[in-house]
């Protein structure tokens, strides 16, 4: 052991907190340095190879072209820390709290990020390869041109985080969480996203065809001409979702759920819409035509200038939907559930003004 680790490992053991120091071209290997406190600390040209750095705190540290490898730093907290030109290759930084941290150039092969969460922080031309962000957070960041591959993003949550582009290029991004987000013209094509949720996000213009998307929840969202073809959704959840001029034409979008959605002018050719729920939905100029909606729930959709040509209709629920100029053809519309009048009555009713006495 180095007289420096051995004089680090006694600061350690006594409780004290390591200030204001510059460490150049330093080998901390396979030493034991774990609750460790580093305060306004310099690391330059620093390798850290097999160290024991868990629940550890570094405070307002900077690290250049350090090397991080085979090392465990669980637990740890890092708070307005700077790291440039940093190489991490099979270290462990699960349940690290990382705040107000700035990365560049920096790159991270098979690194553990599970229950890590970032607030705050930045990335900036980061490759990331092979890495784990099971339940790792992401919280008001900026990611600028970096990129992950044949990573593992299960239960990755990401709020209100700024990609340019979106960096995760991995087939499978399910059961994900993403938040306040602006991914206008990303191209997820061919992505699993299977109960992916997207929350309050904006995808204008995505290009989505293929996807997988079996009980993903897009509920909210703004999709305007997204490019959704031959999706496998059943069960998907598109309440309240902006899909004005977008393309979902050949997707199969059974016991899925488009209430209160807006699909003005989208197309919707041959989609297979059985016993999904769509009621108040707007599909004006919308192209159904060649749909199966057997079982679908229409009631209170408008339906103007629309073409419902060819389409399986038993048991669909026409209630009050206001339809004009609306093209029918070829549909079994006479297998369809129509207006029921006493329900409609109900929806109608207003309780009457009170009257004083």
């Amino acid at each position: 052991m180095t007289p420096l680790a051995e004089e680090l490992q006694y600061q350690i053991k006594s409780d004290q907190e390591i200030n204001d120091q510059t460490f150049t071209n330093e080998l901390f290997e396979n030493i034991d340095l774990a609750v460790a406190r580093f305060s306004n600390c310099h690391f330059v040209g620093c390798l850290f190879d097999r160290v024991d750095l868990r629940q550890s705190t570094f405070f307002q540290c900077h690290f250049n072209r350090c090397e991080f490898n085979h090392t465990d730093t669980e637990s740890s907290q890092w708070q307005s820390c700077q790291f440039n030109n940093i190489t991490s290759s099979d270290t462990d930084f699960s349940h690290n709290q990382f705040i107000t941290c700035q990365w560049k150039q920096s790159t991270f092969t098979q690194i553990n990020f599970l229950h890590a969460s970032f607030e705050r922080c930045q990335f900036d031309l980061c490759p990331f390869d092979q890495c784990r962000f099971e339940q790792s957070t992401f919280f008001s960041c900026q990611l600028n041109q970096c990129s992950s591959q044949k990573g593992i993003t299960e239960r990755l949550n990401l709020y209100q985080t700024q990609m340019t582009p979106f960096p995760f290029k991995e087939q499978k991004l399910s059961k994900m969480l993403i938040a306040e987000t602006n991914l206008s013209g990303i191209d997820l094509t061919g992505r699993d996203l299977s109960m992916t949720q997207f929350m309050d996000c904006t995808l204008d213009d995505v290009i989505a065809n293929d996807i997988i998307a079996i009980q993903s929840n897009f509920s909210g969202c703004r999709m305007n001409r997204a490019q959704l073809r031959r999706i496998q959704g059943t069960g998907i959840l598109m309440a309240g979702t902006e899909l004005n001029g977008a393309y979902l034409d050949n997707s199969q979008l059974d016991q899925a759920s488009f209430q209160e959605a807006s699909l003005n002018q989208a197309s919707l050719k041959n989609c297979n819409f059985t016993m999904s729920q769509l009621p108040s939905v707007q599909l004006k100029n919308a192209n159904l035509n060649g749909c199966k909606l057997t079982y679908a729930d229409l009631s209170n959709s408008q339906l103007q200038q629309t073409i419902i040509s060819n389409c399986e209709l038993t048991r669909c629920n026409l209630h009050n939907v206001i339809v004009e100029d609306t093209d029918w053809t070829d549909s079994n519309k006479l297998d369809a559930l129509p207006t029921d009048e006493k329900r409609l009555r109900a929806e109608l009713w207003q309780k009457p003004p009170r009257r004083d006495v």
